[in-house]
């Protein structure tokens, strides 16, 4: 499928892929440099995707903080972990017995997470623990990002 801008005045650069050829690139640091048509047209790619990547974690990060908020009585905390293989998000309860009730909303959310389309490209696990250190879960996580997001501490 190909998309034109609509006439917006502006200039269009075609890029097709499989043209020979380089591109110049000056930003405004007039610090110019060159690559191939092949290379440009990845690094848009790339880009695109990164961008579309951000927008779905800030969407995910929207809708757990409201999953949280509604759950604050049963939540002491909750993580969000940035790993190779995904997204982890770790619901930590307020007592060390089991919550039934939060494990099976939990399982809701994540199948809900998984059938929205919004996050198409996000691969999303959850885990429910019970009260515990800080030390503690983060050992659950990677040694990349992680969101904390305030519960019923």
């Amino acid at each position: 499928m190909e998309t034109i801008p609509a006439n917006t005045g502006k200039k269009v650069i075609t890029l097709l892929s499989g043209d020979e050829g380089t591109v110049t690139i000056i930003p405004k640091s007039r610090d110019a440099f060159c690559m191939s048509v092949a290379e440009a047209i990845e690094a848009c790619q790339s880009a695109s995707t990164g961008f579309s990547y951000l927008n779905q974690v800030g969407d995910l990060g929207e809708v757990l903080g409201h999953w949280i908020q509604e759950r604050t009585d049963r939540i002491s905390a909750a993580y969000m972990s940035f790993r190779d293989a995904g997204i982890l998000f770790i619901v930590v309860q307020t007592g060390v017995k089991r919550d039934n009730q939060l494990s099976d909303e939990l399982t809701e959310l994540d199948i809900k997470l998984a059938s929205d389309e919004r996050f198409s490209s996000l691969s999303i696990d959850v885990l429910s623990v019970p009260k515990s250190s800080a030390d503690s879960i983060l050992a659950f996580t990677s040694s990349g990002r992680v969101n904390q997001y305030a519960g019923n501490q």
